[in-house]
């Protein structure tokens, strides 16, 4: 099987660890730290400014939400408590 590894910021933008002041939006879109613009844009998220601006043009009528993490490992093993019983009846 053939694959290409192409640079971030190409055919999608990876944005999780880029720094906030390298990004930016022109008439609502996600521009890149090099001026460019990629097609895809993943974890945009994490930015809150280019959140609302994407939600603002993408997700209208639909409510805004903030995904969010456990904060103590106490959350975590509650929060995988419930989901293994939802999944698994017999432990109810």
């Amino acid at each position: 099987m053939e694959m290409d590894v192409v640079p971030n910021y190409g055919r999608v933008a990876t944005l999780g660890l880029t720094p906030a002041d390298g990004l930016g939006l022109v008439d609502g879109r996600i521009v890149n730290p090099d001026g460019t613009r990629s097609p895809i844009v993943h974890q945009y998220d994490r930015h809150p400014a280019l959140l609302q601006a994407v939600h603002a043009r993408w997700g209208q009528g639909y409510p805004a939400r903030r995904r969010e993490r456990p904060r103590t490992s106490g959350d975590r093993l509650n929060r995988l408590r419930e989901s293994l019983r939802r999944r698994l009846p017999e432990l109810r």
